[in-house]
């Protein structure tokens, strides 16, 4: 009877997280992109997404990191606010000399109000990355829902502002801001807390490595734009994305998916075996197959819509490209799994295999093939992570070396 409560849960709470991120997805890539890209062309428009995947490989990297470390501590101890507010406080500080820096770096051609802006939107969207972490806590994902939900009303509204000013960054600030602003309406997680020295040593110890992997992944997810727009130019940037976006919206549902998945895993004591293992690895594969077949079919129907005048030259990419993406749609959720019963420092590993196998492959491979050598390439590597991480969780059950109970101290107070 508990089981099957816990399995009403947890289907009800998937409901509300993938809605709201579904809502914030379809804000952003099929109305507000799309508008950037009518306005800007697709040149400008394929920078604009260069700039924003800077935005979301630190962002992400950062806010995901700190937010995931908390969940995982929340599973042996009463976690409190200070070291995570803290810390975000000083990284917020230090990324304003790095946005410069990459703006500069990439010769972007960024005014001074520009890099502020761009450092702003940085540093909000990193907040906004960790603040859902208030209702994950408390499994409250219908206060989730309502936070996304602001989120995609603040973008729509900064469709106003970036009208008004011709500044892309406007267009996405009003969205982080409202998120913000409803979290320190209804949560708690800005409220001041005790500091305690060892707690902060063990979050900073645990949080590096999490860091770490999430940049580098970050990295190759975003590497479409880095890659690309290095290699082949804006344009290519542009066809690729285009090509994969209903993959990467699927994609992105790792996320909210994750986030159900970490919260119940931190409340669980239930053993990981290798059938087990299995038949959720297998239940993956399925339904990846079955998203691959959907993403196909839409793709010829949205993105002739959406971007008619880039339809052709993408079409053609659509089954690589969507593979590519569901492939790291899967991986996703298996490495949160293996997060709750593996050490952190397993994640940094596993990262490091795959961008090593990025650099050997897809590099050199778009560098002499351009656009459809990226395509092959980046499905190639991203099938060595789904493989890898597989074997890595298969080992350590095999090794009887799960991390089901922590023995050490976390972040806060044991209970």
């Amino acid at each position: 009877m508990i089981k099957k409560i816990l399995e009403h849960r947890f289907f009800k709470d998937s409901f509300w997280t993938i809605s709201a991120l579904c809502i914030l997805n379809v804000t952003i890539q099929f109305i507000i992109y799309p508008f950037l890209n009518h306005v800007l062309g697709a040149e400008q428009y394929g920078n604009t997404l260069f700039l924003i995947s800077i935005i979301n490989i630190v962002s992400v990297s950062i806010g995901i990191s700190v937010n995931n470390r908390r969940m995982v501590a929340s599973a042996d101890s009463e976690t409190q606010n200070a070291e995570y507010n803290l810390f975000l406080i000083i990284m917020s500080i230090l990324l304003l000399p790095v946005s410069a820096f990459l703006t500069v770096l990439f010769k972007m051609n960024m005014g001074a109000l520009q890099i502020l802006l761009f450092w702003v939107l940085m540093c909000m969207t990193t907040w906004r990355y960790y603040a859902d972490v208030e209702f994950r806590l408390k499994l409250n994902y219908k206060g989730y829902f309502a936070y996304y939900l602001f989120i995609s009303i603040g973008y729509l509204l900064g469709m106003i502002l970036f009208k008004a000013t011709d500044e892309w960054t406007l267009i996405l600030l009003p969205g982080e801001a409202a998120g913000l602003i409803y979290v320190a309406w209804k949560g708690s997680i800005f409220k001041k807390a005790a500091i305690s020295r060892r707690a902060v040593k063990l979050f900073l110890e645990a949080v590096m490595y999490l860091i770490a992997s999430q940049l580098l992944i970050q990295l190759v997810f975003n590497a479409d734009r880095f890659v690309l727009k290095l290699l082949s130019g804006g344009v290519a940037v542009t066809v690729y994305y285009i090509a994969s976006l209903m993959g990467k919206t699927i994609a992105l549902l790792t996320t909210p998916l994750n986030s159900v998945i970490i919260g119940y895993l931190a409340k669980s004591r239930k053993e990981m075996t290798a059938g087990r293992w299995t038949r959720i690895v297998g239940m993956c594969i399925i339904a990846g197959g079955v998203i691959l077949l959907v993403c196909v079919a839409a793709s010829h129907i949205v993105i002739r819509i959406l971007y008619p005048s880039e339809f052709d030259m993408a079409e053609p990419l659509f089954m690589l490209a969507n593979l590519a993406q569901i492939v790291y749609f899967m991986t996703g959720i298996l490495t949160t799994i293996l997060l709750r019963y593996v050490e952190e420092r397993q994640q940094l590993n596993i990262t490091l295999a795959y961008v090593i196998a990025f650099a050997a492959i897809v590099l050199p491979v778009t560098w002499k093939y351009k656009l459809w050598g990226f395509a092959y390439a980046i499905l190639v590597v991203n099938t060595f992570r789904f493989i890898y991480v597989f074997f890595v969780m298969f080992k350590k059950i095999k090794g009887k070396k799960l991390r089901t109970v922590r023995t050490d101290m976390s972040d806060g107070q044991r209970r």
